[in-house]
């Protein structure tokens, strides 16, 4: 196994970056969509919420509402330019969690990888850890089946059924029948607490 893990070593490094970038984007977006629901309501009370000071003089009153009338006439196109921006950012919201999922697969994939070079017959392979009823060969072994063939549910295969069925002692986040069609390997690398190259390296040595 080491031999295997010092060959794929920059390869993982680089995912495992991916992965972190991929999840900063996402919560960037997030706080920008946050800002901008909020926005139309801010913009609908600027300049009327405040009060008028009793000094100002009759200058200063017209600019006033000379300003807030101004606002209010630039409001409807704002408001369309913030509603097309939300769908916008939202899109963008889903593209990088897909990306995120899509990429932790892919360490699923290396995971699986080296205990089909390292142990002819899978077998062979030790169980490496347990991990509530379940065993981390068998989480990775079944989680990167579910990652190739997300799509094809409800038909997974029962093997890939009973380990999330057994996985939804950690949570629903893990159950086949609430999320028909989604890719649940992000959920598989944070049960793992794979974080980065060496909390990997060290559960694929207790798969030599």
């Amino acid at each position: 196994m080491k031999t295997y893990l010092a060959n794929i070593e920059y390869a993982v490094k680089k995912l495992f970056e991916a992965i972190n970038h991929e999840e900063d984007e996402f919560i960037n977006l997030i706080t920008k969509r946050e800002a901008a629901l909020r926005e139309p309501e801010f913009l609908k009370n600027l300049g009327w919420e405040h009060d008028l000071q009793e000094d100002f003089d009759q200058t200063r009153v017209m600019t006033f509402f000379h300003r807030a009338a101004q606002a209010r006439e630039k409001l409807p196109k704002r408001l369309k330019e913030i509603d097309q921006e939300i769908i916008e950012i939202t899109d963008n919201i889903r593209l990088h969690s897909e990306s995120t999922k899509i990429l932790c697969g892919s360490l699923l994939q290396f995971a699986k990888q080296g205990i089909s070079i390292v142990h002819k017959n899978l077998s062979a392979c030790p169980i490496g850890r347990n991990i509530g009823q379940e065993t981390l060969k068998n989480i990775i072994l079944q989680g990167r089946n579910h990652a190739l063939h997300y799509e094809e549910s409800p038909n997974h295969n029962q093997q890939v059924k009973q380990c999330f069925k057994n996985l939804e002692d950690f949570g629903l986040r893990f159950c086949l029948d609430n999320q028909p069609g989604e890719n649940l390997s992000k959920g598989i690398i944070h049960l793992l607490g794979w974080s980065g190259y060496s909390t990997f390296e060290e559960d694929m040595l207790l798969l030599s």
